[in-house]
């Protein structure tokens, strides 16, 4: 199962590295644009406010599998193997509940922008659709997540696949 949530959240990983691309494109070209004829390209900074947050949703899962995450673990290396079990599920647990809060709050918070039809200022694009490929991306979070509790609740990890 650990496979199947790590494909899923490469993919994303990988959308969000087709996002970022955009990005600099769409930057460096605002920027020749604005410098060379004065004339930068149409809503580039509303292109950008949607971007950013659907790169940073559709990355974290990929982040978190691949261990990337900014850790302070000083204490928890001293603990013996039972405390850093207890530490890793408690931890998750706690972590776990507040991807699930967010990604409920993100589809919720998608639909009600599909209800009243919200877009952007200029471009006048749908916002819900971006939410809602955000919520979905962070199902992979969550499962990623699950996957990893499962195996510190039924088999002898922890975090940092430390096995003393």
């Amino acid at each position: 199962m650990r496979k199947v949530t790590k494909k899923i959240n490469v993919y994303c990983a990988h959308g969000s590295a087709v996002l970022l691309f955009f990005l600099l494109v769409m930057t460096v070209a605002d920027v020749l644009l604005r410098f060379l004829f004065n004339s930068p390209i149409r809503g580039s900074f509303e292109l950008t406010e949607i971007t950013i947050p659907l790169l940073v949703l559709l990355s974290t899962a990929h982040g978190h599998d691949s261990g990337d995450h900014v850790v302070v673990d000083f204490l928890y290396e001293m603990l013996p193997f039972v405390g850093k079990k207890i530490a890793s599920i408690f931890t998750h647990l706690i972590y776990l509940a507040l991807i699930i809060l967010m990604c409920w709050r993100l589809f919720i918070y998608s639909g009600q922008l599909r209800e009243t039809n919200s877009t952007t200022s200029l471009l006048e694009v749908q916002l819900w659709p971006i939410l809602l490929i955000g919520s979905i991306a962070m199902l992979g979070y969550i499962a990623s997540l699950i996957v990893e509790l499962g195996a510190f609740i039924f088999k002898k990890e922890v975090l940092g696949n430390d096995t003393n």
